[in-house]
């Protein structure tokens, strides 16, 4: 079995019996950075950043009509004020090209996370 389907298995085990398999607060940080920053070529093609995603959606009811988690939500608007902050204030910093392409300067654990869970790398 490769990794990716036994890392799809993992996470279908746990959805259901109905624990969650990545936090909350880690969820909400990986929305918020698909939210601010997804049109990411870095992203599309990580199959284990897609299948997070996917996990999230269902975990947290996420589209098709269902009423997301609040708690989630609330957690998710936190960091994407966070980033968007943080953007403001490092508006002056120059971005080198190479590892994962943003357009703002993103805080040290965004890097951290992408770098830890997904192998993207930065060069900053």
């Amino acid at each position: 079995m490769n990794d990716l389907k036994l890392y799809k298995s993992w996470l279908s085990a746990f959805e259901q019996v109905g624990i969650s398999a990545i936090s909350l607060n880690t969820s909400a940080k990986i929305f918020a950075i698909l939210y601010l920053y997804g049109n990411n070529e870095a992203f599309t093609c990580n199959k284990s950043f897609l299948e997070d995603a996917y996990y999230i959606q269902r975990r947290f009811g996420i589209g098709g009509g269902k009423s997301p988690d609040p708690v989630f939500l609330e957690t998710f608007n936190k960091y994407v004020r966070e980033l968007k902050d943080y953007e403001k204030r490092n508006a002056d910093k120059k971005i080198k090209k190479g590892g994962a392409v943003f357009s703002a300067p993103v805080p040290e654990w965004v890097i951290k996370l992408l770098k830890s869970r997904y192998d993207i790398k930065f060069l900053y």
